[in-house]
């Protein structure tokens, strides 16, 4: 039914506690038709061990992929994508930055969408700067590609199929917004279906918010914009 991707880098203190909760949700909903692709990108700290104890002591369908060189956090979500064979994927932060309800409540809501996103209702609890920069972003993305959504970066469930139709450019953290704007292009959002989540605030710093993830972010999103209203032009010219 689902496989579960888990991007990894340097998360050896959280690598068991994502699992935990996942196998909590597993456990809950009674899924049998299940994998768990663990995709480490690199770790110079214990998180490989860790995950390998894990999988050595657990009866989780676990499958562990190495990078040979750091991907990112795109490029190794790209890498659990080529190795899904479930009808639905579906990539979890290893930072332990959802809990079991959370997991249950999405794919309790699968029914049969081509995509299940999330959004929170209690966004203007999270860290500050990121609420501002939320509040400002979405309506820029909704703005520039014509869509209309409340969140683009939340805990999404994909049809593995629809997934493998469309090219995924980047390895940076934008590659989500690529991937919504993908399958826009190519005709794949007509059946997409957002649930409520509760923040759970997470207490590391994302990622994205770092300066070289912030540069490749913002060139990336003018290609995006550059791309996508040229695949707009040439379609009315067709």
């Amino acid at each position: 039914m689902i496989s579960f991707i888990i991007p990894a880098f340097n998360e050896e203190k959280n690598t068991k506690p994502t699992i935990d909760e996942l196998s909590k949700a597993i456990n809950f909903l009674k899924l049998k038709n299940y994998e768990i692709i663990f995709v480490d990108d690199c770790s110079t700290d214990n998180t490989l061990n860790v995950v390998r104890n894990y999988k050595k002591f657990s009866k989780l369908n676990i499958t562990i992929i190495e990078n040979k060189s750091n991907l990112g956090w795109g490029g190794t979500v790209k890498k659990g994508i080529k190795k899904a064979n479930k009808k639905y994927v579906v990539w979890i932060p290893g930072d332990n930055g959802f809990k079991y309800k959370q997991y249950v409540n999405i794919i309790s809501n699968i029914k049969n969408y081509n995509v299940i996103s999330s959004y929170f209702i209690n966004a203007n609890e999270r860290v500050f700067y990121r609420y501002i920069f939320t509040s400002c972003y979405t309506p820029l993305l909704n703005f520039l590609f014509n869509l209309d959504f409340p969140y683009y970066n939340g805990l999404t469930i994909y049809k593995t199929n629809i997934l493998k139709k469309i090219e995924i450019k980047f390895n940076s953290h934008i590659f989500q917004v690529e991937i919504w704007i993908k399958l826009k292009l190519n005709n794949l959002l007509s059946e997409v279906n957002f649930v409520q989540l509760k923040n759970q605030e997470r207490k590391q710093v994302s990622q994205a918010f770092k300066v070289k993830n912030s540069l490749k972010v913002t060139l990336s999103f003018f290609y995006l914009v550059f791309y996508y209203w040229i695949k707009k032009i040439i379609y009315l010219f067709k």
